[in-house]
């Protein structure tokens, strides 16, 4: 007890935390003074719901040495600075780091204990109603703030208003071929994809591997009057897939692979990041142009923490949503009880302009299956 820290911000999971805590010599959070939890509302939740009474109960545990009264007055001396350096220190007095407060240096001077205040921070974009859970917090006096990033301004799930959001309605048997023509029609150079499952993600990563392979090769057998009429064309797969390199970004990699798959895509060696909503949670990247739902979003908060992964700190960003048929009624359910259905916009794409993104589509689907079986 006592001392002085020589950590001004320590970032950390609640795991490491709690580990830290435990058999870590010496470690203490007796300088405390703010806590911040990201993504409150996971952490809050039910899978980690162990570990915030215990911390809460070390920061009411009594310190060693408590807080200084006078003999003669039994007044608390209050902080005037931090360490007695600042405008207001006072000659004489020394910082206490149990209790963040000034200590006399006469020795004659009685103690007892005021408990520590901390001030608790909260961050999510879809912070929890839950009575019990914000309970648990042991909040005093707390404020809300709410950032509403929309001319709606009564969703509980506010978004950037430099977002554009909308959807694609199509055959799911086509959605591999109508995520490359998205990215082709609105040239994003940086985007990341979610899917349901690990599996797809696989597959997917496959068939752009595989179907963009093609493109590259044909390009390159092509006569000048090809591909000058490749070029004059609306939307056709050209140069913008021959530039495409994809990448899993799952929980089956060990934490090395993952870093150096994040690292490529942050300087621009991948431009496509594919992953599931577990692993993607918190990621900050910036310069993303685009999300894309591949897989559609169960729930509200699954969909407002996958588009916040573009359009951050007031740069412009997409997230477009590909929805079969009998997807779109809860699609556009979910975003009506939430208040935010005005927000969306329908991508239309008539089937004639994919014409020319048909020729390698079944035999790459084929190849993928073939690759997928010798795997297996």
């Amino acid at each position: 007890m006592g001392g002085s820290s020589l950590v001004d911000i320590l970032v950390t999971t609640p795991g490491r935390l709690m580990d830290h805590l435990k058999d870590t010599p010496n470690f203490s959070l007796q300088h405390l003074e703010f806590m911040v939890i990201d993504e409150a509302d996971r952490l809050l939740s039910d899978n980690f719901s162990d570990w915030l009474p215990k911390v809460l109960a070390v920061l009411e545990q009594k310190p060693e040495f408590p807080l200084p009264r006078t003999v003669e007055t039994n007044t608390i001396y209050r902080p005037l600075s931090l360490g007695g350096h600042g405008p207001t220190s006072v000659p004489g007095l020394s910082h206490d780091a149990v209790n963040r407060d000034i200590t006399p240096s006469d020795p004659l001077h009685l103690f007892s204990h005021t408990a520590p205040q901390i001030q608790k921070l909260l961050f999510s974009a879809t912070l929890t109603r839950n009575p019990g859970k914000i309970a648990a917090l042991k909040l005093q006096q707390p404020k809300y703030i709410a950032i509403q990033g929309s001319e709606e301004g009564t969703s509980r799930y506010t978004t950037p208003s430099s977002l554009e959001e909308s959807y694609l309605v199509g055959p799911s048997i086509y959605k591999p071929l109508l995520l490359l023509y998205l990215l082709t029609k609105y040239q994003v150079k940086s985007a990341i994809v979610f899917t349901r499952s690990v599996e797809a993600s696989v597959r997917l990563n496959h068939f752009v591997s595989v179907y963009c392979g093609k493109v590259v090769q044909e390009s390159g057998q092509q006569s000048a009057e090809a591909l000058l009429a490749l070029e004059t064309a609306e939307i056709c797969p050209g140069e913008s897939l021959t530039n495409l390199k994809m990448a899993n970004f799952s929980s089956d990699l060990s934490r090395p692979e993952r870093q150096t798959i994040l690292k490529k895509f942050k300087c621009g060696e991948i431009n496509l990041l594919v992953c599931s909503d577990l692993i993607a949670r918190g990621l900050d990247v910036e310069g993303v142009d685009a999300v894309i739902n591949y897989d559609t979003p169960r729930f509200i908060k699954q969909y407002i923490h996958r588009v916040g992964r573009t359009a951050r700190a007031g740069k412009a960003g997409r997230a477009i949503t590909l929805l079969s048929p009998n997807e779109v009624a809860f699609f556009k359910k979910m975003h009506d009880k939430a208040e935010r259905k005005k927000l969306l916009k329908q991508e239309s794409i008539q089937k004639t302009k994919l014409d020319s993104w048909m020729s390698h589509y079944e035999s790459s689907l084929q190849e993928v299956e073939t690759i997928l079986r010798q795997k297996n």
